[in-house]
């Protein structure tokens, strides 16, 4: 196809190619416009939906994680070695913040379940101090300058 053929070619359709992505934005929009005015669902309630469920998922995995880290670490020294009692709430903690169901299903209830995360994660801080606990080998202070100050 040479330069010559491309300059040959009326107006009219150039003006359609390169208006192609407005008119089709322009149609899906009147069309989703449309449907939402005669839908019966409630559509309001997707956003806060959105909302609490990344806020339960971000809490609820941070909290396996960290109980996920302290059963992981080797039992060497004193005061990373777990007794049983902070096994066993671990273990608990790892295993209920994994059941937590990755979407709403009607059943559930979200604040007990974070409620119950939040009181083992207390329990495993009080009993092994800060946690999550720093990973072994983390003992040298970092030469990066801290980013925020607060």
């Amino acid at each position: 196809l040479s330069f010559r053929k491309l300059n040959t070619m009326d107006d009219a359709s150039w003006e359609a190619v390169v208006d192609l992505e407005r008119q089709e934005y322009d149609r899906g929009y009147a069309a989703g416009y449309q449907d939402s005015i005669t839908s019966t669902e409630d559509v309001s309630g997707y956003s806060q939906g959105l909302l609490k469920g990344y806020a339960v998922g971000f809490e609820a995995g941070f909290i396996v994680a960290a109980a996920s880290t302290l059963l992981d670490q080797p039992a060497t020294g004193r005061e990373t070695a777990l007794t049983e009692r902070g096994k066993r709430i671990a273990e608990e903690t790892k295993s209920r913040g994994l059941k937590v169901p990755n979407h709403n299903d009607g059943e559930t209830d979200f604040d007990e379940e974070i409620q119950f995360l939040r009181s083992k994660y207390k329990q495993l801080g009080s009993t092994y101090g800060p946690c999550p606990p720093k990973p072994s080998g983390s003992d040298q202070k970092s030469s990066a300058p801290a980013t925020h100050e607060w």
